[in-house]
């Protein structure tokens, strides 16, 4: 597996609606075709998810 970059402040801060909204559709397309996320996904990769899904229900 390759090691996991944490990505800067400012680039978090730079994601838009948009950004997050299509990081959690490509998730949700991994879950389709693949299965469980957990799986498939590094365990700092399901934490950044879930904190974009924090975000997005924060919006609703």
């Amino acid at each position: 597996m390759h090691p996991v970059i944490a990505p800067s402040k400012e680039w978090r801060e730079s994601l838009s609606e948009w950004d997050l909204l299509s990081i959690a559709r490509t998730a949700m397309e991994l879950y389709d075709n693949y299965g469980d996320v957990d799986d498939v996904l590094s365990s700092s990769q399901v934490e950044t998810l879930e904190r974009v899904r924090v975000l997005l229900d924060a919006d609703e």
